[in-house]
């Protein structure tokens, strides 16, 4: 059976080995059943399909990325802190953490908790909830274990149920 030929497919074929089952066996002639072929396309076109496949998946994330939104109350939400006592200590510590929308007005009902965490290997970190004691702020207490520098991260979720995560970087906490 002949195959067509197919402008700008290379094929390659080789001979395949014969098998004979004895001493004094004629081997036949070779025919087309006796070749093993394989078509390849030219590089320029597999180059071609690759950078296509590329430049098709980067496209793909960019309208992915340029069509996500993002939350008007989580960009428009400003927070800041306090700690007590100043300069931070081991031992219990006071962080009142302050939520105000784009006008400067106090986030209420909002959910917050506190994660204080070292940078050293095999530290487990510190979890504790905080209470809105005035309109906006929310205080929790944490129990630092050890002097060094601790980051805290504040998770908040507000009424509509957006979240902000922020962290809170603390340098150099005292011994007592």
């Amino acid at each position: 059976m002949r195959s067509a030929i197919v402008p700008g497919i290379r094929e390659s074929c080789r001979a395949l080995p014969q098998r004979s089952s004895g001493r004094n066996q004629r081997r036949p002639s070779l025919g087309m059943d006796q070749f093993e072929c394989s078509r390849r396309e030219p590089a320029s076109s597999r180059w071609f399909s690759k950078c296509f496949a590329g430049f098709l998946l980067v496209t793909v994330c960019i309208v992915l990325v340029a069509c996500h939104r993002t939350s008007a109350s989580a960009s428009t939400t400003m927070m800041s802190y306090e700690i007590a006592p100043t300069p931070a200590r081991v031992g219990l510590t006071e962080i009142t953490v302050i939520l105000k929308d784009a006008a400067s007005k106090p986030v209420t009902a909002a959910h917050v908790t506190l994660e204080a965490d070292m940078a050293h290997p095999g530290m487990t970190p510190i979890f504790t909830e905080t209470k809105e004691s005035v309109p906006g702020s929310y205080a929790g207490k944490l129990s630092f274990n050890m002097p060094g520098d601790w980051a805290i991260l504040v998770h908040a979720t507000l009424a509509d149920g957006t979240k902000l995560e922020r962290q809170i970087d603390i340098k150099g906490i005292e011994a007592r």
